[in-house]
Formats: C-alpha cells, sequence, structure tokens
C-alpha cells in the first residue's frame, strides 16, 4: 500500500511538473506577442497619416505610372492596417494550462510577427 501511494505521488508530481514547465512557456510566449503588439502599436498612427498621403498624393498626380504605384502601395498600407485590427480583435488569451496554449500562441506569434514585417516594411519605404 504504501509503495502504491509513493508511485502514485510520484506520478502526480511528473505530470504537475510538466503542465508548469507548460504553462511557463506559454506565459513568455504570450509575453513575446505582446512586447511585439507593444513595438508595433504606436506605429498605428504613422500608418494612418501615411494613408492619407497617398491618398491625396493619387489625388494630385493621376498620371497613370505615378497612380498604379501608389495605388499599389496604398493597397499594402490598407492591409496592413486591416490585419493589425484583425488580429487584436480575434487574439484571445488561452488558458495557459490549456493542452493547446502552445500551439495557439506560437500561430499568434507568426500572425503577429507578419504585422510586425508589413507595418515597419511599408514606413521604411515612405513614399
Amino acid at each position: 500500500m504504501y509503495k502504491q501511494l509513493i508511485i502514485a505521488v510520484s506520478i502526480f508530481t511528473v505530470l504537475t511538473a510538466c503542465e508548469d514547465s507548460n504553462s511557463q512557456k506559454a506565459i513568455k510566449l504570450e509575453k513575446t506577442i505582446f512586447a511585439i503588439h507593444d513595438s508595433v502599436m504606436p506605429r498605428m498612427g504613422e500608418i494612418v497619416a501615411l494613408r492619407k498621403s497617398i491618398e491625396q498624393l493619387i489625388e494630385l498626380d493621376s498620371t497613370t505610372r505615378s497612380a498604379d504605384s501608389l495605388n499599389i502601395t496604398l493597397k499594402s498600407v490598407i492591409k496592413a492596417d486591416r490585419d493589425m485590427m484583425d488580429w487584436m480583435h480575434q487574439y484571445k488569451s488561452p488558458n495557459m494550462k490549456s493542452d493547446t496554449a502552445i500551439a495557439y500562441l506560437t500561430n499568434e506569434l507568426k500572425k503577429i510577427k507578419k504585422v510586425e514585417e508589413q507595418i515597419n516594411g511599408l514606413l521604411s519605404e515612405k513614399p
């Protein structure tokens, strides 16, 4: 009986340790996600300003070549803005002890990194 109790306690301890390890990994992933979000979010004002500037340039210069290039850039700016807003509205903080938390957060990390690349890329290439 004593042996069975020792085995049961040992198994419980191992399972709890693994769960805590996964929880800690999930918490670190979420912190990374929000660090990226928090670094990019302040730049959204720049994205809005860039969009307005491009729209004004299109109105002023409607030559086909220039307008085509500006329209392509404008579509990219609109998409980056929309992707950030969509990500923010769709993100749901998972139960960190859930078996699916790490997979979910890994996928969300990919999404927010893509948004970060879009925004930083556009703002480094201002027309």
